[in-house]
């Protein structure tokens, strides 16, 4: 099993639609894959699938990481081949959770799957960074703006304070206007690898209103392909990462974490 966070550092670049994607594309490549909607705060993965589960009534990841039920639980099938763990709209649910558990969530499932996709939370802060902690490597998503690099920046440093490593970048929404940076120039100020570029494309507005992932409803559609192309970068590399001892410095990893930004007070 491999873990990845998909992170950014700034809001509204196209984490969770990306993350959803992704998944769906590796379920295709026929990879068994999870999803977890790990913004506990703000969480949107169910709003943008088309899965029949109450948020406001059943169990999500917020009932697992307070220990008010067991992680069988909150996983969902979806439709497109891969599985979910969402989390809810309860601002209760999200005071209570311990967001420090999630590590033994993904240790609970690991061996279900060969990937487990993060989609995490906004900015720097305890819902960003631990997910960046536990996982195996770091997915950068980007748009070619510049203050979306330099918040870039700042998670790639803040992944590499805790022990972890940038995987690569995917540059999100690629307008071709004048103004957004280049790819070369990406990968020259984040010093990562590009792994994927995937244009601004009409039909994303049609396929997040259906609630179906694009690489689904239109595969063929140039975002699509470019999604696919960068799931395909993103797995390569996993057959040489099995069986590797990736738990030796996770404690003091987590601790570097801790000092940054402490824990969230209940």
């Amino acid at each position: 099993m491999t873990s990845y966070a998909v992170a950014s550092g700034k809001g509204g670049v196209g984490k969770t639609i990306f993350t959803l994607n992704a998944g769906a594309a590796l379920a295709e490549m026929g990879l068994k894959t999870l999803i977890i909607d790990c913004d506990i705060a703000m969480a949107d993965l169910a709003q943008v699938m088309d899965v029949d589960v109450d948020l406001k009534t059943e169990h999500s990841l917020h009932e697992v990481l307070n220990s008010k039920v067991n992680i069988e639980d909150v996983i969902t099938h979806t439709p497109y081949g891969m599985d979910v763990i969402l989390s809810s709209v309860s601002i209760t649910g999200f005071m209570e959770a311990d967001m420090e558990k999630l590590r033994e969530v993904i240790k609970d499932v690991a061996e279900r799957y060969d990937f487990i996709l993060l989609d995490t939370a906004t900015g720097l802060s305890q819902e960003s960074l631990i997910p960046v902690m536990v996982c195996d490597e770091v997915i950068m998503l980007v748009n070619p703006e510049l203050p979306s690099i330099i918040d870039g920046q700042k998670m790639r440093l803040i992944a590499e304070s805790t022990g972890k490593s940038a995987k690569g970048v995917v540059i999100n929404r690629v307008r071709g206007v004048r103004g957004e940076l280049g790819a070369k120039t990406v990968e020259r100020l984040l010093e990562l690898a590009i792994l994927g570029v995937i244009p601004e494309d009409k039909n994303m507005i049609s396929a997040v209103t259906s609630k179906t992932p694009l690489v689904i409803k239109k595969p063929n559609s140039p975002a699509a392909k470019a999604i696919k192309e960068a799931v395909k970068a993103i797995a390569k590399e996993k057959e040489g990462r099995e069986g590797g001892d990736k738990g030796a410095n996770e404690n003091e990893n987590e601790k570097r974490g801790r000092r940054l930004f402490g824990r969230r007070k209940k």
